[in-house]
């Protein structure tokens, strides 16, 4: 959603697909550093693990959010698997269980 005064026509919304997973990762980090308040996140099982990689530019975008006061949460599936990543997210954010989560999303 483009956020405009009355006075200006809103702006066409747009689609663009990523194919280039260094694109998708620079675009992430400047997303992450626009955001203000809140960034909130449903998982799937496996996700939990690609957020804590130790100096990755997205898990140092997240530990930049936290730092800047942004509250991060997130609901994924908890299982013995991923547990310690889990709980390695749990120092940047909220995390919360909920069974079978297919799928990723978020929303700030």
């Amino acid at each position: 959603m483009n956020e405009t005064d009355s006075s200006s026509p809103p702006l066409p919304e747009t689609t663009e697909v990523l194919y280039d997973p260094n694109e998708i990762i620079t675009r992430v980090v400047e997303y992450c550093h626009t955001i203000k308040y809140t960034l909130d996140g449903c998982i799937d099982v496996n996700s939990p693990s690609i957020f804590v990689i130790p100096n990755h530019p997205v898990t140092e975008a997240y530990i930049d959010m936290k730092n800047r006061g942004v509250r991060l949460r997130f609901i994924s599936e908890i299982t013995k698997d991923n547990l310690q990543y889990c709980k390695e997210l749990m120092k940047i954010g909220e995390v919360r269980h909920l069974d079978e989560v297919k799928g990723n999303f978020g929303g700030c």
